[in-house]
């Protein structure tokens, strides 16, 4: 995959495997899908996601997302 792009994972306190959520083109929707999936009642065992931005097959970012609220969602959809 060419350009920037973030990748959204699982993530879980117990050990190091992950799954990738989705693949998107700003940060902005990779935090919304974060919020959507940390919203739903399965995720309460472990609420936590990762969220890694990437250049081409540079990795730039990895960040540990963990209870996003609605407020934190708005205002990152606003930045762009």
């Amino acid at each position: 995959m060419n350009g920037d792009h973030y990748v959204l994972l699982t993530a879980t306190p117990w050990d190091d495997r992950t799954e990738i959520i989705g693949v998107y083109a700003s940060e902005a929707w990779a935090r919304e899908a974060a919020a959507t999936w940390l919203r739903d009642p399965d995720r309460e065992a472990f609420p936590r996601c990762v969220i890694e931005a990437w250049s081409g097959a540079h990795l730039l970012e990895r960040s540990v997302i963990e209870g996003i609220t609605g407020e934190e969602v708005d205002e990152g959809a606003r930045a762009d």
